[in-house]
């Protein structure tokens, strides 16, 4: 995918270990072609193209900005983001490994905004508000003196799965600076 920019502000989002590259456009205009390909696509304020590595694909939708751009600022904001999606973001933001522990982690869907706050009161504020429970396990020093965190998420209890998972919620929780 080629990206052309013409007095923009955009996002790209291309990571090597993910199988899609995302081009989200905030102000002006850019245009988005597929390589090898003759036609090209103009993406207005507010729209996104997502290319797919495996298949060659383009996507575009239009998608919430704030959401999009929001690190820019510092934050981080989920809306109806599932919990795979909230743990690659964090675990980019605060440079740990973290696992999810059980399939039917994937299917709770969260709305958060994060600001100020550490890695452990996220931690904290995603077992208050689902049925799971997050362990850090002992920091590794690696051979370059840094150290490596690790974080399993798995499921609390099997009782308050069913309960949860038979109920089909959506967790909201945000939080502010005081």
């Amino acid at each position: 995918m080629q990206v052309s920019a013409y007095g923009t502000e955009f996002n790209v989002k291309a990571y090597e270990d993910e199988d899609k590259i995302e081009a989200t456009l905030a102000k002006g205009h850019i245009e988005v072609t597929e390589i090898g390909q003759p036609v090209s696509r103009t993406l207005r304020p507010g729209e996104q193209v997502v290319y797919y590595k495996n298949t060659s694909r383009m996507e575009v939708d239009k998608v919430n900005l704030a959401v999009e751009t929001s690190w820019k600022d510092g934050k981080m904001i989920f809306r109806r983001a599932n919990m795979n999606e909230i743990v690659q973001r964090l675990a980019r933001h605060f440079n740990v490994d973290i696992k999810l522990e059980g399939e039917e982690l994937y299917d709770y869907n969260y709305s958060a905004t994060f600001t100020t706050e550490t890695l452990s009161e996220v931690l904290l504020l995603l077992e208050k508000t689902a049925p799971i429970k997050c362990t850090v396990i002992e920091p590794k020093q690696t051979d370059d003196f840094t150290y490596q965190f690790e974080i399993d998420i798995e499921m609390a209890s099997e009782s308050l799965y069913h309960f949860i998972h038979d109920s089909s919620y959506e967790y909201h929780f945000y939080v502010f600076p005081s």
